[in-house]
């Protein structure tokens, strides 16, 4: 049976959104915290249409990640990296402990600074000896839309999809650094399409 699970927040971050802090700079200040939005009715639609809520939208209740970079603020879970924070050595996720889901469905909202860049992990295990760090799938999200909805593995073959590509993996037959080439996993068979990366850019609201 496919598990439906609603995160239903919107998050913002001067330098990256949910999930996950990456390792870089923005000279933005902290100034576009200001610009989270507060959605109530978020909060209210737990129930509806059989979805599970995952964040209470006040709490980490759940979650485990580093405070220095992660806070819930007016009902979203807010991921910043700013003048007064030092910037990670390696990306650090807030990681949902709640469960561990079947087949899921899983919808959210977000928002992400110009500059930010960031994803969302699924599918994904904790590294050991790097504090919440996770290999595993993750759709990208970055403030520029360059490489939003594409599928990324973190800390494995790199890009594997494009935005709008369906592909098929081959298994793994050579070392990962070998076929993971300019950051693209060189084996991906695209196998059809969910339209062209530009109409599909299209439909992200900015902002």
């Amino acid at each position: 049976m496919l598990q439906k699970i609603n995160f239903k927040l919107i998050c913002l971050s001067t330098i990256s959104v949910i999930f996950m802090a990456t390792a870089c700079n923005n000279s933005d200040g902290a100034g576009a915290n200001k610009e989270v939005a507060e959605d109530s009715s978020a909060q209210d639609s737990s129930a509806q249409d059989g979805f599970v809520q995952i964040f209470d939208g006040k709490t980490l209740a759940g979650w485990e990640g580093d405070t220095t970079y992660w806070r819930v603020e007016n009902g979203s879970l807010i991921g910043e990296i700013n003048e007064s924070t030092p910037v990670p050595k390696a990306n650090t996720f807030m990681i949902w402990k709640g469960g561990e889901p079947a087949d899921f469905e899983l919808t959210l909202e977000y928002q992400i600074s110009a500059k930010g860049n960031s994803g969302v992990q699924y599918r994904s295990h904790e590294v050991e000896g790097v504090p919440h760090g996770l290999s595993g799938y993750q759709l990208d999200i970055d403030g520029n839309n360059t490489y939003t909805g594409q599928n990324y593995e973190e800390r494995a073959r790199a890009i594997i999809a494009f935005r709008g590509q369906k592909v098929t993996l081959p298994p793994v037959t050579e070392p990962i650094n070998v076929l993971a080439k300019n950051n693209v996993w060189s084996p991906s068979i695209v196998t059809d399409s969910l339209g062209s990366a530009d109409s599909l850019k299209a439909l992200i609201h900015d902002g």
